[in-house]
């Protein structure tokens, strides 16, 4: 049995090491500020990107609830950092500032996946006739270099794979 102090210290430490493992979360968490989850009925033309490879056997979609965008959201800096210095493109994912991600959720294999597009529009770019549906139109843009990418995020594992980037043109 704990006594007063050494009860007061074992709380104060739990609560400590609870409150780390929360901010070392929040730290990772990233909320885009343009950021779309498309209708199923979209996925394949999302993955049909003109100048980067895209997930293959895909056999269907499905619908992303609030539950796996809070995940994607609470991993999403954290591993596509560590895939960009991978890639040796840091200085794209450095801030993810100006970028517009669409995500659809895929099935492959059986297992639950999120795909990804991002690419960097600048907010004038937006309202063009091209991008102004962004929000519910998947956009395909050739060429782009890294400003324009993809990348697979596995719900069970909770890891980032199959990061792309457009060809340049």
């Amino acid at each position: 049995m704990l006594t007063g102090y050494k009860k007061h210290g074992f709380i104060l430490i739990i609560a400590l090491c609870l409150f780390g493992v929360m901010f070392a979360h929040a730290q990772d968490s990233y909320q885009p500020q343009y950021l779309a989850f498309l209708d199923t009925s979209k996925g394949r033309q999302l993955l049909h990107q003109c100048s980067r490879s895209a997930p293959t056997n895909v056999k269907g979609f499905w619908v992303i609830q609030e539950p796996e965008r809070a995940l994607l959201r609470l991993k999403f800096k954290r591993l596509l950092t560590k895939l960009s210095r991978q890639y040796n493109v840091e200085p794209v994912f450095s801030t993810f500032q100006g970028y517009c991600v669409q995500c659809v959720g895929v099935i492959i294999h059986g297992r639950k996946f999120i795909y990804i597009s991002g690419f960097k529009m600048s907010p004038n770019e937006l309202k063009d006739d091209d991008y102004k549906n962004w929000q519910t139109e998947p956009i395909v843009i050739c060429d782009g270099g890294d400003s324009v990418w993809g990348a697979l995020f596995n719900i069970g594992s909770r890891r980032f794979s199959q990061l792309a980037f457009n060809g340049v043109g």
